[in-house]
C-alpha cells in the first residue's frame, strides 16, 4: 500500500472514530445549554461505537481462523488472535461499564436520592476494575513491552472509578468534577505514549 493510500485510510478510520465522541459532546452540550436532551444519551454513539468494534473484531477473528486451517498455525497467527483476544476483552469490559453507567445516570436524573442511596457507582466501574486486574496479572505474570506506560494506564483507570464514585456519592466530601477528568486524560496520554514508543521501536527494529 502506497503511503498515500495509507494516510487517506488512517485519515477515514479516525475521522469516523471520533464522530461518535463529537456525537456525544453535542449531547452534553444540548443538555447543559438548551436542557432539550439527558445526559444519559450521551452514551449512546460510545456504546454503538463499543459495539460495530466488536463485530469488526469478531469478523477479523472468523477470517482469521479461516486462514489458520489453510496455512496451519503460524507465528503471525499466533500474536494476532492473542492481541485481538485482549481487545475484544477490553472493548467487552468498556461496553458493559457503559451500559451500566448510562443505566445508573438515567436513574440518577429520575430521582437523585433514592439511586445514591440504593446502588453504588462503583457498582458500573466493576468490569474496568476486572479489566484493569487482569491487566496486572499480565505485568506480573508476562514479559510486556512498555510496561510502565501500560502500568500508568491500569492505575489511571482504577483512580477514574474511584473517581467517579466520589464525586457522585453521598458522603459529606465529594470529588469535584474537574479531579474526574485527571485519571481520565492521564489515560488518554499513557496510551498516546504508548503508541508513540510502539512506533519509534517498530522502525529501530527495522533499520
Amino acid at each position: 500500500m502506497s503511503p498515500l493510500k495509507n494516510f487517506v485510510y488512517t485519515l477515514t478510520a479516525g475521522f469516523f472514530f471520533n464522530i461518535f465522541f463529537m456525537l456525544s459532546i453535542i449531547i452534553v452540550y444540548e443538555k447543559w445549554n438548551n436542557q432539550s436532551l439527558s445526559y444519559f444519551y450521551a452514551l449512546t454513539p460510545i456504546i454503538g461505537m463499543l459495539g460495530i468494534l466488536m463485530v469488526i473484531i469478531l469478523l477479523t477473528l472468523y477470517a482469521l481462523s479461516i486462514d489458520l486451517m489453510d496455512r496451519g498455525c503460524l507465528a503471525w497467527h499466533r500474536d494476532s488472535v492473542g492481541r485481538l483476544l485482549q481487545a475484544l476483552i477490553c472493548l467487552l469490559c468498556l461496553l458493559l461499564t457503559s451500559l451500566h453507567l448510562k443505566s445508573y445516570i438515567e436513574d440518577y436524573e429520575a430521582s437523585p436520592s433514592e439511586i445514591v442511596q440504593e446502588n453504588s457507582m462503583m457498582n458500573c466501574f466493576i468490569p474496568l476494575l476486572v479489566f484493569s486486574g487482569l491487566a496486572g496479572i499480565k505485568l506480573l505474570c508476562f514479559r510486556v513491552r512498555n510496561s510502565f506506560m501500560q502500568l500508568a494506564i491500569t492505575l489511571s483507570i482504577v483512580s477514574l472509578a474511584f473517581a467517579f464514585e466520589s464525586h457522585f456519592d453521598n458522603e459529606e466530601f465529594n470529588a469535584p468534577l474537574f479531579i474526574v477528568g485527571i485519571p481520565a486524560s492521564c489515560v488518554l496520554l499513557a496510551v498516546s505514549f504508548q503508541q508513540l514508543l510502539e512506533i519509534y521501536l517498530e522502525k529501530e527494529e527495522c533499520m
